[in-house]
This record gives structure tokens, C-alpha cells and sequence, in this order.
């Protein structure tokens, strides 16, 4: 999008912390994501969720790392995921990237797979 262009790619999709982490380890694009990209945020917009299961010992351990504020906070400030924990202040203008909302206010629930199923199906050409 950013080297081809809107002819090419009028309308580009994808996660919030897909736009952060780009423009975090790519500053020289910085410029030109500011003056040719929008972020929109459909209202009510979806949380994609990770969760995480531990079969052993050691991914136990990482559960008890995850759940730590300094590594959310990283995962916040270097890789653009949002955080559960409320003890994180979520400062998107310390990012440096326009149109990140420090909070997101309006939020439903993931479609069942089966009316994702459904969705998929009628964007199928006939």
C-alpha cells in the first residue's frame, strides 16, 4: 500500500497493532502513513483475543510473565496490543502514529465460527 499506492490498494484491512508495529520499526515510513492513511474503527468494533493455554510447566511460567505489567506495557509501547490490565495507561499519543485512540470504548463479542462460515459465504462470487 505504502510503495504501490490507492490505485493499487484503495482499501487496506487489518489489526490495530499491525499499523502500530510497522510504524514503529519502519520510521521512515512514518510520513507517508500520516498523510496517506485513516484508521477506522467501526462502532461497535471487535476484540480479537489471544488466549493462552499452558500444557506444561514452562508455559506456566509464561502465563505468570504475560499477566506482569512491564511486559504489557512493552506489548503496548512496542508491538501495539492492548492490555486487559487496567493498572496500563494506554497512551496512543506517545506512539506518534495519528488516529490511535488511547481507549476503545465501543466493543462486541467475535461472531460465532459458524456465522463467520456464513459471512464468508455470501462474499463467494456466484
Amino acid at each position: 500500500y505504502l510503495k504501490q499506492g490507492m490505485g493499487a490498494y484503495p482499501l487496506a484491512a487489518g489489526y490495530e497493532n499491525q499499523i502500530i508495529e510497522f510504524s514503529l520499526q519502519n520510521r521512515e515510513f512514518l510520513k507517508s502513513i500520516q498523510s496517506k492513511l485513516r484508521i477506522l474503527y467501526p462502532r461497535p468494533t471487535v476484540w480479537s483475543s489471544h488466549p493462552m493455554i499452558a500444557v506444561n510447566a514452562q508455559g506456566k511460567r509464561l502465563l505468570v510473565a504475560m499477566q506482569d505489567p512491564q511486559i504489557q506495557a512493552i506489548a503496548w509501547e512496542e508491538h501495539g496490543f492492548r492490555t486487559g490490565n487496567a493498572s496500563i495507561t494506554l497512551n496512543a499519543q506517545k506512539l506518534g502514529i495519528p488516529g490511535i485512540p488511547d481507549n476503545i470504548t465501543s466493543i462486541v463479542s467475535m461472531p460465532s465460527a459458524q456465522v463467520v462460515e456464513q459471512l464468508i459465504q455470501q462474499t463467494k462470487p456466484q
